[in-house]
Parts: structure tokens; sequence; C-alpha cells
């Protein structure tokens, strides 16, 4: 069975192209968000990332890491997550991937050196 939207196919295209979220085209629909999520899917509309995930690239956080060790700087990990943008979870995944590449972390982030490499 056929939802309602097919009803109004290039309306709902259009909508979510011209940025409507899925839970707006949902309200102004009146079916459920999944229902447009899947609609959009079958028409094979690229669904966008929506919130206000933002990434720290490696390369912004070596440069980082290093302009640290040159000054012999320590820093707060709130803080530097809060300046990058990120939570705090989210900057210590990424450091621990640059203590598993062999990155010293430790020495920038000394306070939290237990944490940031999964040390007990």
């Amino acid at each position: 069975m056929k939802s309602k939207l097919w009803n109004y196919e290039n309306d709902v295209i259009n909508d979510y192209n011209n940025g409507l979220t899925l839970f707006k085209l949902a309200n102004k629909y009146n079916v459920s968000h999944t229902t447009i999520r899947n609609f959009l899917r079958r028409h094979n509309i690229v669904l966008k990332r929506r919130g206000t995930q933002r990434k720290v690239s490696e390369e912004t956080l070596l440069q980082f890491i290093n302009a640290a060790h040159e000054k012999k700087e320590t820093y707060c990990i709130r803080r530097t997550a809060k300046n990058f943008g990120v939570s705090e979870t989210t900057l210590r995944t990424y450091l621990k991937k640059l203590v598993g590449k062999g990155v010293d972390v430790q020495a920038v982030f000394s306070r939290f050196g237990q944490k940031i490499s999964g040390k007990k």
C-alpha cells in the first residue's frame, strides 16, 4: 500500500531539497519521520546529515599538539574541546587515535594522561 505521500511526490522532494528536515516534513504531511525517510530513500535522495556534529581534522589537532610541545604548555581537555567546538568525549576519541599512532599527547594534556591512553 502506498502512503499518501505519493500524491505529493514532487512537493516532498522539493521541500526536502529546500532545507526542510525530516521532522518538519513529517509534521507538514502528517506522517512519521520514518515514512518520510523511507520515501526519500525509495526516490534515491541522498539524506543529509543534520545536527551540531562537528569534527576536528587530525591535521589540525596535530598542529595544535606540536605547537603546545614547542611552547611547553599544557592544556585542559574541557577547554580545548570547547575551543574546537566538539565534546570532551569526541576530543578524547581523537586523542586516543593519535596515541595509537605514537603521538605524545600526555605532555600536552598531562592531567588527563591516564584517561587518554585508556590506562587505569
